[in-house]
């Protein structure tokens, strides 16, 4: 599962949707609950299900056959909340005792069985579910919205719709049958065995199978109007749903590399293990993505123009959830501690699919810029383990997990996809935890060497422990000895939870007439090592190909650094050159002249940033110089190399990077620059990278009269427009505007405005959330039926700092069986009891 469309930007999403205040509150890192003990075994479910859309009701009955784990079991329990049970019977259809309290069934046997009895039950039920399965369809504010259902059972909301075990350390088979309009098309897990009209009815009944054991959040079931692209790999069908109102040729564009990644997954993780794989796009998904088993769901701006100038790509999240398929489907999370198992899988699968189809620059690229996301996410949240049994962060599970995964795969060389196969092929169909990784490894690895190794040490400190390495490096050329003499220092604060790592490291090592690359074994805190070399190196690169994260100062001299950045084969070499590079930008504070003295080292950097920016043959390189730029606007040559290489641009990403680096200077001149560049742009997302640098060096007072005018500019993902409405919240956060306001009234209230945007503008609006006109329209949509927005609006209630609001917020807790939502309304009521 992908927790946003750019897992990359969770945080800021996060805040942009909740509010910094009760993101604190709510949603701050918290240990995952205790596992569930399993007391019986889950073999089969029936579930047979109907929908009321006039009552957004569902209708069932579901049939469980269990086995006790133990002798004398005459009791268990099942989840299901909020339902209205008619009741529970044995396979004789006798009624069996029970107790509801409204989240479990306690179910009470007849007598005592054993583990050699089985046992079947059903469950007679109807449910309004506020989580797991979502009714979509017209309304006051969106009446063109389609109709769907869709389904979201991870972590534990299955238990809002199906009366069933919901823990994941147990795996069952199950099947689905469906009664639903006859002018819906239906999608669920595994293999559809009929679809039957009903007689004298608009009905048809449509029976689902998954005949392999899954655990039970990976349930799902989809409904609606789709059109559906086929294909065929290896004889495994692979189907794309999209609903009409979606492009036939843009969404085949869009998964046109679907079934190569299902072919080049099958390989590197062995043969696909289902019958099937399909993916459909919702609208309204309260996620990135979800991976159930053979039928993903997908968020509506996955799709994207044929007509593609933007390099866009939804390869990352296509490919993130088809590998789940191996990792979290076929094996899975005993619990949810150990949820990296599911998701830095597939992250680092994701980023495989980028090396497999744009080649190695791209995946080393995307390593490094994944290492910078959790390296920054360590400095604003704090360390944890990958491993998330001290605290669920998301970015540890995905970008550092991704990162390591990478690590392990440079540690074990060519044994790392054999021991991945073997993970997989020991587990398949079952629950796994860390320790089961690190059996595979060293099975794997000794079976195929003869040996006896031990690679605990490396998931102990990568997964089990949380940081990363510091590493302080100087070298120095002993003439008389002929060798290098290099000390690696780790240096970064000990504690707990932060090792001192250990690892293999390779060294780059170039003079006049060598070019070597050594290994050498870190251990220590600190050590010195000597390697022969019969002339001074020109360049000594630490960690050549960025195989780890870790932070380095390394003390070298400008022209090895100059030499790394014009000498380097590989991309991600020249980027870390750069970033090495990055402090002779700083200059001569020392000057007596009135102004900061340009150092000779200063001129040269910038002479070769302008080279690179124009001429790399790495699109990612020329963007490092643009972020480093960026970050150094301590010269007015600076934005000269940014300006002077825009119109020389072939690559709109580069455009882009440019506009975000200029966007961070202060100069009058730059916002006149972008302003024109933008004016006549036709490309939306160079347009809103401009429009947002421009923005970022506009006056408050000037904010409105430089957006408004593209406010009702359409774009993919509403990319302008979301540009333009956190725009006008940022210029409102401290006056009122009328105009700002009527502005962001027509975003958050009018017609057919995508939920995530509508949810942004009400954000935007909490300096107005006092007026009375903003407090009625936010309590009469605030049963809005998208999650994010119904949030925003509880948020959006909390500033109003009006006493009368709290009746409004309290009277709807009980009612309300959503613990984040129930956790969120009681901060919102907290916040206007706190107000003066």
């Amino acid at each position: 599962m992908k927790n946003s469309f750019v897992v990359k930007n969770l945080l800021l999403i996060l805040l942009l949707i909740t509010g910094a205040e009760i993101y604190s509150q709510a949603n701050k890192p918290k240990v995952p609950d205790p596992e569930r003990v399993r007391t019986y075994d889950v073999q089969h479910i029936r579930i047979n299900v109907s929908f009321d859309w006039t009552e957004k009701e569902v209708t069932g009955n579901v049939e469980t056959r269990i086995v006790p784990l133990s002798d004398n079991f005459n009791e268990f329990e099942v989840e299901a909340v909020d339902f209205k049970i008619n009741n529970v019977r044995d396979q004789k259809n006798s009624d069996i005792k029970y107790d509801y309290d409204g989240k479990k069934i306690k179910v009470m046997l007849d007598k005592n069985y054993t583990a050699a009895d089985t046992i079947i039950y059903s469950v007679d039920y109807v449910c309004k579910p506020q989580k797991g399965l979502y009714f979509i369809y017209p309304t006051e504010l969106n009446p063109s919205m389609p109709y769907q259902i869709w389904t979201q059972g991870e972590e534990n909301d299955n238990r809002y719709w199906i009366p069933l075990y919901d823990y994941p350390n147990d795996k069952t088979t199950f099947e689905i049958y469906a009664t639903i309009d006859t002018k819906f098309k239906t999608l669920s897990n595994g293999y559809l065995d009929y679809s039957r009209k009903i007689q004298d009815t608009d009905l048809k009944q449509d029976h689902w199978v998954m005949d392999k054991p899954n655990s039970t959040y990976l349930i799902m079931f989809g409904a609606g109007d789709f059109q559906i692209i086929s294909d065929t790999v290896n004889g495994i069908p692979v189907s794309s749903y999209v609903d009409q109102n979606i492009s036939l040729e843009d969404a085949a564009n869009t998964f046109r590399n679907t079934p190569q990644m299902l072919k080049e997954f099958s390989e590197k993780f062995d043969n696909y293990p289902w019958n099937k794989y399909s993916q459909v796009v919702v609208e309204d998904f309260i996620f990135g993505g979800m991976e159930n088993t053979t039928a993903t769901v997908l968020i509506k701006p996955a799709v994207y123009p044929k007509d593609n100038a933007n390099n866009l790509s939804s390869d990352p999240l296509i490919s993130h959830e088809l590998a789940h398929q191996w990792w979290g489907d076929l094996i899975t999370c005993r619990n949810w501690s150990e949820k990296w198992i599911n998701e830095s899988f597939a992250e680092f699968s994701s980023v495989l699919w980028k090396e497999i189809y744009s080649g190695k620059d791209e995946y080393d690229y995307e390593i490094i810029r994944d290492g910078d996301n959790a390296i920054r996410t360590q400095g604003i949240i704090g360390k944890y383990p990958i491993w998330a049994g001290y605290g669920d962060v998301t970015a540890n599970l995905y970008d550092k997990g991704a990162v390591v995964l990478n690590s392990f795969r440079h540690i074990l060389g060519e044994d790392f996809f054999p021991a991945l196969r073997t993970f997989l092929k020991d587990n398949a169909y079952d629950v796994v935890e860390t320790k089961d990784f690190t059996e595979a490894v060293n099975k794997s690895y000794n079976q195929r060497h003869g040996s006896n190794k031990d690679f605990s040490w490396m998931v102990e400190q990568w997964i089990m422990k949380a940081s990363y390495p510091e590493f302080e490096v100087k070298y120095e050329y002993d003439e008389n000895a002929k060798q290098l003499i290099l000390n690696v220092k780790q240096v970064q604060v000990p504690d707990t939870i932060t090792p001192v790592f250990r690892m293999p490291m390779d060294v780059r090592i170039k003079n006049r007439t060598e070019d070597k690359t050594e290994s050498i074994e870190i251990k220590e805190a600190e050590g010195t090592y000597r390697i022969d070399l019969r002339s001074k190196p020109v360049m000594v690169v630490f960690d050549p190909g960025n195989k780890y994260l870790k932070k380095i100062y390394f003390d070298k001299p400008f022209d090895d650094w100059k030499a790394q950045l014009t000498e380097s084969e590989d991309a991600i070499d020249r980027i870390t050159a750069l970033r090495g590079l990055e402090k002779f930008l700083k200059p001569d504070t020392t000057s007596t002249a009135g102004k900061p003295a340009i150092t000779i080292n200063e001129t040269e950097t910038l002479r070769l940033f302008d080279d690179v920016i124009n001429n790399d043959k790495f699109w990612g390189v020329r963007a490092e110089v643009c972020r480093i730029l960026g970050n150094n606007f301590i010269l007015d040559r600076t934005s000269t190399v940014l300006k002077n290489s825009y119109d020389k641009q072939t690559d709109n990403r580069i455009k882009r990077e440019i506009f975000k680096a200029l966007g961070k200077s202060t100069r009058t001149e730059d916002a006149d620059l972008i302003k024109e560049k933008i004016q006549n742009e036709t490309n939306d997302y160079i347009f809103r990278d401009g429009l947002e640098a421009l923005v970022k060096l506009t006056p408050k007072e000037k904010i409105y009269e430089t957006v408004i005018p593209y406010a009702g500019r359409n774009a993919h993902r509403n990319v302008i427009q979301g540009v333009v409405v956190n725009a006008l919240g940022k210029a409102s956060d401290s006056t009122k505007n009328p105009l700002i306001k009527k502005a962001l009234m027509d975003f958050a209230f009018g017609t057919d405005i995508e939920g995530r945007l509508r949810a942004s503008a009400i954000n935007a609006l909490r300096n107005y959330a006092d007026d009375e006109d903003v407090k009625v329209l936010a309590m009469k949509n605030i049963d809005y039926n998208f999650s994010v927005v119904r949030r925003a609006l509880v948020n959006l209630l909390s500033y109003s700092k009006d006493r009368s609001v709290l009746a409004f917020l309290q009277n709807r807790i009980p009612g309300i069986t959503d613990n984040d939502m129930v956790t969120l309304l009681k901060s919102s009521i907290k916040r206007i009891e706190n107000t003066n």
